[in-house]
């Protein structure tokens, strides 16, 4: 026999080795050695090797929602808090001390400047605003039928409807058609 054969049956006996062993759950390398270097005997003692127990793949969770506020499962009028795991317990509401009676909260009163101008005199007015937030809407009408001070109509940030507002006085709300 020529090295050539001799090469040739040594690799089929390896992958005969190799085929065996990783039909029994082990390493198709030992099973390829094994059936390289002793050929037949090596292949009889793949078959004699015992077959491993299949590895155990961890199960799959179910996939959870990210943590964040959702419709409380027991309330769908409420929402509660989703850590990842479990539900949040709602917080308890404390009692009130006995006796307890908030303090008024005082505010500053506005001071505004009359200015008196000619009828018919231009001015500009676009925005409407309050000294806590800033400017919270825009003027979209300003008005002074009666003469007794400027009367003006509010389109806030974030509403469809506009108000209407006679000094501090809120006297109409009208909803746009369009």
């Amino acid at each position: 026999m020529s090295w050539f054969g001799i090469i040739l049956l040594s690799a089929l006996c390896g992958g005969i080795g190799c085929a065996i062993n990783q039909a029994k759950n082990r390493s198709g390398r030992e099973g390829f050695v094994l059936g390289c270097l002793l050929g037949l005997i090596g292949i009889i003692i793949v078959l004699c090797l015992p077959k491993l127990p299949a590895a155990e793949l961890p199960r799959p969770w179910p996939t959870l929602p990210p943590p964040g506020w959702y419709q409380d499962p027991a309330d769908p009028t409420r929402n509660r808090w989703w850590d990842g795991a479990r539900w949040s317990d709602p917080p308890p509401i404390p009692p009130m001390p006995s006796g307890y009676r908030p303090s008024p909260t005082t505010y500053e009163p506005w001071q505004f400047n009359s200015v008196k101008l000619a009828p018919g005199t231009p001015i500009k007015v676009v925005a409407a605003g309050d000294e806590h937030e800033g400017q919270v809407g825009v003027v979209h009408d300003l008005v002074d039928e009666d003469e007794d001070g400027l009367d003006v109509c509010v389109k806030f940030h974030g509403d469809k409807e506009i108000y209407a507002f006679s000094h501090d006085e809120l006297i109409a709300i009208r909803t746009p058609t369009s």
